[in-house]
């Protein structure tokens, strides 16, 4: 019985830039499916990102918060 250590596949990015790159929050994929919208808005609209504001799509808010893996993510 060997432990996978590779990451799991990632979908290509919508964004070039990640909270990391700017120290706003980052979440598991889990965590970011449970955020309200309008909280997920506002940490947009706060970030000094120029790729992210308020305005900005799911899809393009996802990829650039989503940067943590959970242990889900490495299942078989």
């Amino acid at each position: 019985m060997s432990v996978n250590t590779n990451k799991p596949p990632r979908p290509l990015p919508v964004t070039q830039e990640t909270a990391v790159d700017y120290n706003d929050p980052v979440f598991t994929n889990d965590q970011f499916e449970n955020l309200e919208q309008h909280f997920l808005r506002r940490l947009a609209a706060a970030s000094e990102c120029e790729e992210i504001n308020g305005m900005s799509t799911l899809p393009e808010l996802k990829s650039y918060f989503v940067v943590q893996y959970s242990m889900a993510d490495y299942s078989e």
